[in-house]
C-alpha cells in the first residue's frame, strides 16, 4: 500500500496528477471519488500575416499629338507589356494615367498616337524614357507635361527619334534608360532632321503623300530605303520645301523643347558625325564650338576659323552673329551644263556670318547657317544670302568622351597619322595631317612637317595631348560612342587645337595600323578604290552593289579615274557598269614613284590643243606645253589587308584649266584606298 509518505515524494517530482490517476483506481474505501478532469481548450490556428503591399509606380501623362493638331486620337502607352489608353481631345490634347509596380518601372515607355477619319493615316510615336524616369521628371504632382518632357507630347520630331533609337536597339524598344540614351547619342542627327521634317511634309501639306502600299506615317518611318529614296527625291526637287519644315519644327513650342538663360552653357560643342565611314573619310569641319558669356559676348571657332561673337536668346532660339565672317574653301562636284546632275569639281568660297542654335535635346543641337558662296572662277552663278537648317550631336565631354589609344601606347609611344594645326603657305589657317613619331620619353616629331613636339596622356581619361614649340597644343579625346563603324586601325576622335591667339576644332582621324607601308612599282599596280571599297556618292545615298570612285594605275605609268553607275538596259533591268575618264583631262593621269618612296600623281593638259586625247595625254617631263594642273604625293603609312594608309600631300590648279602653285597652299590629308 502506498502511504502519505509515498504521495508526498511523487508530488514532490511532479508525478502528483498522475499518482493520483493511479490511486482513483484503487478505491479501499477510504478514498475520494474521482474527480472529472476538464478537457483541453480547442487550439485556435493563429490568424494568417496581413498581406506586403507592393510598391506601385504612378504618373499621369499631359501632352499633345501634334505636328498640325492630331484631333480625337487614340493614345496607347506601352510598359513592361502592359497597355494604357486613351482618345485625345479635339485639339490632340490627352491625359492617360499609368500604374505599375515599381519594380517594372525601369523598362523604357512607348506611346503611340493614331489619327481617326482623314488623319487615319498619321501615325506618330514618341519615347519619353522609362517608367522610373517619366515618374521623376513628373514632379510631386506625378504628371507629365511637356515642359518637364518635351517627348510627353507625341510629334514628328519624337518619331523620327524613336525610330532611328529602335534601329540602334536592333529593331526593338530599348530595354531601360540607360540603353534609350546611349542610342540618343549614337542618332545620325542629319538623318534624324531630314526625316522629322519629311513626315511634317507628309502630315501638313497635301503636295506629299505617302508612298503606295504605305499604310502610315510610322510605317514609312519604319521603311529605311522607302523613307531614304523619298528623302533624296525632294532634296533633289524641293529642297526649300525641307528646309521651311525644319524652320516651322525648331519654332514650334511643341515639338522643341522650350530654352532659357540656365540652360545655355558656357561652351557649346556641336558635330555633325555621319555614322557611314565612307561619308566621314572624306569629310572635314565637322565640329565647332560656341561660348558664351554674360552680357552676350562670346566666340566661336571650327576647323577652319575663329572669331569673337554676340548672342541673344528669343524664345527658344539662340541667335550668334559672328564679328568677323570666316571664309573656307572647298572644291564641291556641282551642275555647270544645267542637266540637273552633278557633273564637275569646281572651287567654291563659303563665308559664314552667323547661326540660329535651338537645343532639340539633351544630345541634339539644330544648326541653321547663314552663309554666301562664291564660285571665283564662274562655272556656275554665286549663291548669296543663304540659309541651311540642320542637326548636330551635343558633344559633352564628361559623357561622350573616352580613350582611344592603343594599349601601351601611353609607356611606350609608336606611330600615329592624323591631323593637327599648321599655318599653310598661303597664310591662312586649316587643320593638316600628318605622320607623328611619339617618343617612350615624352617627345616626338612629324614626319612631313618636321614639327618637335613634347606628349602626354592622362591616366584618368586617356587624353592624349601635344605641345609644339610655337605655342600651339592640340588635345585629342576619343569618342566613348562608336558613331563611325570604320575599322580596328581607325579611331575618329574630337581634336581642339589652340593657338596663343586661337582656337580651332574639328573631328579626325587616327590611324594605328599594325604593319607599315612601303611602295613598290611592281606591287602599285591594279585598281584603288578611293575611301574604301563601297559607294562613295554624295547627295544620292549609298548603294551596296557600287563599289565607288576607284583608280587605275597601269604599268605605263598612266591611269586613269572612273566610277560606276546603275543604269536601265533595254529589257528594263538595272545593271552596273563602270564608266572610265580616262578621255578627260580631269580624269586621266601619269604617275611614278618619288626618290623618297611616295607615290606621285599628276594630272595634265596641253595647253595648245582644244579638246581630245592630245589635250589630256601629253607628258609633263617631255612637253613644255604639259601643264601639270593637280598634284599629289602620296607618303606610305600602313597597310592592313587590302586596305593601304597613306598620306596625301596636294597642290592643285582649277580643273584642267591653270596650272598648280608649286608654293601655293598645300592640303595634307590623311587617306585610305582599298586595292580590288
Amino acid at each position: 500500500m502506498i502511504n502519505n509518505l509515498t504521495v508526498r515524494r511523487l508530488a514532490t517530482l511532479g508525478l502528483a496528477t498522475s499518482a493520483g490517476l493511479w490511486l482513483a483506481g484503487c478505491n479501499d474505501g477510504n478514498t475520494a471519488p474521482p474527480v472529472p478532469v476538464p478537457a483541453p481548450p480547442p487550439v485556435v490556428p493563429a490568424p494568417p500575416p496581413a498581406p506586403v503591399p507592393v510598391p506601385m509606380t504612378s504618373v499621369t501623362l499631359s501632352g499633345r499629338v501634334i505636328d498640325q493638331p492630331i484631333p480625337n486620337a487614340t493614345v496607347v502607352a506601352t510598359v513592361a507589356d502592359q497597355s494604357f489608353s486613351t482618345v485625345a481631345d479635339g485639339d490632340g490634347n490627352y491625359r492617360l494615367p499609368i500604374t505599375l509596380p515599381t519594380a517594372q518601372a525601369a523598362s523604357t515607355l512607348m506611346v503611340v498616337a493614331t489619327g481617326t477619319g482623314a488623319q487615319s493615316t498619321v501615325q506618330l510615336v514618341s519615347l519619353p524614357g522609362s517608367l522610373a524616369t517619366v515618374a521623376s521628371d513628373a514632379g510631386a504632382d506625378g504628371v507629365l507635361m511637356a515642359a518637364e518632357n518635351i517627348r510627353a507630347n507625341v510629334t514628328h520630331v519624337s518619331t523620327a527619334e524613336a525610330v532611328l533609337v529602335m534601329e540602334l536597339a536592333g529593331g526593338a524598344t530599348p530595354s531601360g534608360q540607360d540603353q534609350l540614351d546611349m542610342a540618343k547619342r549614337q542618332l545620325d542627327p542629319v538623318q534624324l532632321f531630314d526625316l522629322a521634317a519629311t513626315i511634317k511634309l507628309i502630315v501638313d501639306t497635301a503636295d506629299y503623300e505617302l508612298p503606295a502600299g504605305v499604310t502610315n506615317t510610322l510605317a514609312f518611318a519604319q521603311n529605311t530605303a522607302v523613307r531614304t529614296d523619298y528623302i533624296e527625291e525632294i532634296q533633289a526637287n524641293a529642297p526649300e520645301r525641307l528646309e521651311q519644315a525644319k524652320q516651322d519644327t525648331i519654332s514650334s513650342a511643341d515639338a522643341v523643347p522650350a530654352t532659357t538663360a540656365s540652360d545655355i552653357p558656357a561652351k557649346l560643342y556641336a558635330a555633325v558625325i555621319n555614322s557611314d565611314a565612307r561619308v566621314s573619310a572624306n569629310s572635314f569641319n565637322a565640329a565647332a564650338a560656341f561660348t558664351f558669356a554674360a552680357g552676350g559676348t562670346g566666340s566661336y571657332y571650327d576647323a577652319t576659323g575663329f572669331t569673337a561673337t554676340r548672342w541673344s536668346l528669343t524664345g527658344n532660339q539662340i541667335g550668334v552673329v559672328l564679328n568677323q565672317p570666316i571664309t573656307s574653301t572647298g572644291f564641291p562636284t556641282v551642275d555647270t551644263d544645267g542637266d540637273g546632275n552633278p557633273d564637275r569639281q569646281v572651287r567654291a568660297d563659303t563665308t559664314q556670318t552667323g547661326f540660329t542654335l535651338t537645343l532639340l535635346s539633351d544630345a541634339l543641337v539644330s544648326v541653321t547657317s547663314n552663309f554666301s558662296v562664291v564660285y571665283p572662277n564662274g562655272e556656275v552663278p554665286n549663291e548669296p544670302n543663304q540659309t541651311a537648317t540642320d542637326s548636330a550631336t551635343l558633344v559633352v565631354p564628361a559623357v561622350d568622351f573616352a580613350p582611344f589609344l592603343p594599349t601601351g601606347f601611353a609607356s611606350n609611344g609608336g606611330s600615329l597619322m592624323s591631323s593637327t594645326f599648321v599655318a599653310a603657305s598661303s597664310g591662312s589657317s586649316q587643320f593638316s595631317g600628318d605622320i607623328f613619331s611619339f617618343g617612350a620619353g615624352g617627345t616626338g616629331s612629324s614626319r612631313v612637317l618636321a614639327k618637335s613636339f613634347s606628349w602626354s596622356v592622362s591616366a584618368a581619361t586617356g587624353t592624349l595631348s601635344t605641345s609644339f614649340a610655337d605655342g600651339t597644343t592640340v588635345r585629342y579625346d576619343g569618342l566613348a560612342t562608336d558613331f563611325i563603324n570604320q575599322d580596328l586601325n581607325t579611331a575618329y576622335v574630337f581634336a581642339e587645337i589652340t593657338t596663343p591667339t586661337a582656337s580651332y576644332v574639328d573631328i579626325v582621324k587616327v590611324i594605328a595600323p599594325s604593319n607599315p607601308l612601303v611602295f613598290n612599282a611592281a606591287t602599285l599596280q591594279g585598281r584603288y578604290f578611293l575611301f574604301g571599297a563601297g559607294a562613295f556618292e554624295a547627295g544620292s545615298g549609298f548603294d551596296e552593289r557600287l563599289m565607288g570612285t576607284a583608280i587605275d594605275l597601269a604599268a605605263d605609268r598612266t591611269g586613269f579615274l572612273s566610277n560606276d553607275f546603275i543604269e536601265l538596259d533595254n529589257a528594263g533591268n538595272e545593271v552596273v557598269f563602270r564608266e572610265s575618264f580616262a578621255d578627260t583631262p580631269v580624269g586621266y593621269l601619269r604617275w611614278n614613284l618619288s626618290e623618297t618612296g611616295s607615290l606621285v600623281t599628276r594630272r595634265v593638259f596641253d595647253s595648245t590643243q582644244s579638246s581630245g586625247q592630245a589635250r589630256r595625254s601629253c607628258d609633263p617631263d617631255s612637253n613644255s606645253n604639259c601643264i601639270v594642273w593637280d598634284r599629289r604625293e602620296l607618303i606610305p603609312f600602313g597597310v592592313a589587308g587590302n586596305r593601304h594608309y597613306w598620306l596625301e600631300r596636294r597642290q592643285t590648279g582649277v580643273n584642267a584649266q591653270t596650272a598648280f602653285d608649286p608654293n601655293g597652299p598645300v592640303s595634307l590629308i590623311p587617306r585610305y584606298w582599298d586595292k580590288e
